[in-house]
């Protein structure tokens, strides 16, 4: 199956947001790298429970419709989680709440319209196979010691290629010349 580039950086930049925002709901596992590792095993369930509740029409294949469905429930989250006084509308003070900090995950780009992705799942839909799979690649991506398990180490090695890629505490860029 022949995947364009833009679809696939952003499969990889959604892939990469996914794996790392992990470590925030890994706490409550246990494993033999801590209670903050998640294993490959952890994260195959979490994706599979995640096909079921996108295919809304149980077909076993995401479609266009569905994707959109999906990805504006979880702008409606988001949104819910960031307005705290569930007002409709957020504040200067609730945004600046929610921002990231050291160490912590925010709403970043990722996952945010992923070009070209919808034109894929309407010409062919995503099977459950290829949805588990290619976010299964980045978590190997991620896993650099390859035991199966992201630490917290990886997991923050991770986290500070995404803050640089998308230039997050980089040094502002110098002047032009003669500026």
């Amino acid at each position: 199956m022949f995947v364009s580039r833009p679809i696939a950086r952003g499969l990889i930049a959604g892939s990469i947001a996914f794996a790392v925002s992990l470590g925030a709901h890994a706490g409550a596992q246990t494993s033999p790298r801590g209670p903050d590792a998640i294993t490959r095993t952890d994260i195959v369930k979490r994706l599979e429970a995640r096909f079921d509740v996108l295919d809304a029409n149980k077909d076993g294949m995401i479609s266009a419709d569905e994707r959109k469905s999906g990805m504006e429930a979880g702008r409606a989250r988001m949104f819910a989680r960031v307005d705290k006084d569930g007002n409709g509308s957020i504040s200067p003070d609730e945004f600046n709440a929610h921002r990231p900090g050291p160490g912590k995950a925010g709403m970043g780009k990722a996952g945010m319209g992923r070009p070209g992705m919808t034109n894929r799942i309407a010409d062919a839909g995503l099977s459950k196979a290829d949805f588990v799979n290619r976010r299964l690649a980045m978590f190997d991506r991620v896993d650099t010691n390859r035991d199966g398990t992201i630490s917290p180490d990886e997991r923050g090695a991770m986290r500070g290629k995404m803050r640089q890629h998308r230039g997050v505490g980089a040094p502002p860029p110098p002047p032009p010349p003669g500026g």
